[in-house]
């Protein structure tokens, strides 16, 4: 029994540990402190490797700082936790687009409108940008 209550303690304080840096990633996001930020997400994403939400927010915050690839990857770990979000297929489309990888930005964004969040096709189609 003792070995069951040790099990739960820990499981509960590193899930603990998870949100409260991801609580102090998302302040420094707030505050423009985008290093600080990601060091919490990273943080959080190491102490509960299945957190999406921290991930997308890393993934806003390498994009704040204009890195396209970490963004990228991050939303891309997004997708394999949650294979339905959206949103996530959205943004990373936007991504790709803003990286020149049209390829890649009009695949995310088709499956995005088919999971019904359609800005980023929108967008391709009312600037040309979808093949033929």
């Amino acid at each position: 029994m003792a070995i069951r209550t040790v099990f739960f303690t820990a499981l509960f304080c590193g899930f603990a540990f998870a949100q409260s840096a991801y609580d102090l990633g998302f302040d420094a996001k707030i505050d423009g402190d985008y290093e600080t930020a990601i060091e919490y997400f990273t943080q959080a994403i190491k102490d509960d490797p299945k957190n999406a939400s921290a991930y997308t927010l890393r993934s806003s915050v390498y994009e704040s700082l204009g890195d396209h690839k970490s963004a990228i990857a991050d939303l891309s770990a997004v997708i394999k936790l949650r294979p339905n979000d959206g949103s996530a297929y959205n943004n990373r489309a936007t991504l790709y687009g803003q990286s020149g990888d049209l390829k890649n930005a009009e695949k995310d964004a088709r499956k995005a409108c088919e999971l019904k969040v359609c800005s980023a096709l929108n967008f391709m189609s009312e600037n040309g940008l979808l093949s033929k």
